[in-house]
């Protein structure tokens, strides 16, 4: 049974990991590394020209409570960051040319509380009102409080800094409530923005992004398995992201599985189910259940076949290049064979073979040059070839189906 507590660990786990993801596709700078669970939640570090560094240093919070935000004054979220942050300041300061603290929630912070107010100080008189406001909010949390809460010795430790290291802090404090993003979107929105997908793919966007968010996941993971600390690169995300395009682009030009095809509407409109394709098959003694099974595969290519012109990412000339690939394997079957002085019967077995060997299952055709996974892709188009004897790739199973001009 998952409680309440495991859940809302597991959302702001997640939640932490939108938000890194969110900073490898805002990023502005090649030489940038992203860290999770380092020296923070998140922590952003970029390297300029002039060997510079920058680090954004991310507290991410995430609540799913209606009335409650997460960096309350007398909370021990808000006390046990600003502790960390004043722990590590010194050996931030000498390695980076600015910092960055960021506070970061998915909920509003109000303008009247501590959080809110530390990261509006920038200013030096601002500043000194700011610090002289932590001290005394500090303070009276603290006698308010029971020696043995963890909360207490938090804000006691926090309040013993000096004002030079208190003031640097608070200078360079932002809050990003309500997620954080330039959009104001929660992170997966704002991300999937960032992401640039083409017009084509934009259904498949949230695909997308939790194949890329899959990734990262699994790479933290294996780097804590292996005790190591994780570093993103976010020109591998964005590697990762073209090559996504890239597949899901080339998918498009291929057919879908059977079960996904829309088949299945179409046998319920077929009532009658009269077609030539299926009058050829009874000519040669196909069996019903093969004839159930021709239907379906001719079904499902039509619908594919309307599908893919309809997304108009294959050309015209493509479908008759495959239709003229297909004919010409069919006539070829029809040259191994002497159909004459044989009986009716000899007749029939020799077309079975011709219809065998030409819809093998093993063999697909390309589209467009592009390969083809599916068989019924291949044996509902020579059905589909078969049904219209007005089509100049026309093939019949039996030769009292064929044109005068045949052969």
């Amino acid at each position: 049974m998952v409680t309440k507590d495991a859940s809302s660990k597991i959302l702001g786990f997640l939640y932490q990991m939108q938000r890194a993801l969110y900073r490898i596709f805002s990023c502005e700078t090649d030489d940038t590394v992203i860290g999770i669970e380092t020296a923070d939640d998140v922590v952003e570090e970029i390297r300029f020209e002039n060997e510079n560094w920058q680090v954004f240093f991310e507290q991410d919070k995430h609540s799913i409570q209606n009335n409650h935000q997460p960096y309350q004054d007398s909370s021990y979220n808000l006390w046990h960051t600003l502790h960390i942050w004043l722990f590590f300041i010194e050996k931030a300061r000498e390695k980076y040319e600015k910092i960055t603290y960021c506070l970061v929630s998915n909920k509003t912070i109000k303008k009247d509380n501590l959080a809110y107010i530390l990261s509006q100080a920038k200013s030096d008189q601002e500043i000194d009102a700011a610090l002289t406001r932590l001290k005394e909010k500090g303070k009276s949390i603290y006698n308010d409080l029971k020696d043995s809460s963890e909360i207490k010795k938090t804000i006691g430790e926090v309040l013993k800094y000096q004002d030079e290291n208190l003031k640097f802090l608070i200078k360079n404090i932002t809050l990003l409530s309500e997620d954080g993003t330039k959009s104001t979107q929660d992170p997966k929105s704002a991300t999937i923005n960032l992401l640039h997908i083409p017009s084509e793919l934009i259904q498949e966007s949230e695909n997308i992004y939790k194949s890329v968010l899959g990734y990262m996941i699994n790479e933290c993971i294996c780097a804590w398995k292996q005790k190591q600390s994780v570093q993103l690169i976010p020109q591998t995300y964005k590697n990762l992201l073209h090559n996504e395009i890239i597949a899901r682009k080339k998918n498009r030009f291929c057919e879908q599985s059977l079960y996904k095809t829309a088949y299945q509407e179409y046998l319920k409109k077929d009532i009658d189910k009269k077609h030539l394709f299926i009058e050829q098959l009874c000519s040669i003694n196909t069996s019903e259940k093969h004839i159930n099974t021709a239907l379906k595969n001719y079904w499902a290519f039509y619908s594919e076949k309307v599908r893919l012109e309809s997304i108009g990412d294959i050309p015209l000339d493509a479908w008759q290049e495959r239709a003229d690939i297909l004919h010409q394997r069919w006539e070829n079957e029809w040259t191994k064979y002497d159909l004459s002085n044989v009986t009716e019967d000899e007749k029939i077995f020799q077309y079975k073979k011709i219809y065998d060997s030409t819809t093998d299952i093993n063999y697909v055709a390309d589209l467009n040059n592009n390969p083809t996974k599916q068989p019924y892709f291949t044996q509902g188009h020579y059905h589909f070839l078969a049904n219209d004897n007005t089509n100049e790739f026309y093939i019949y199973w039996h030769d009292k189906f064929k044109k005068n001009e045949e052969f």
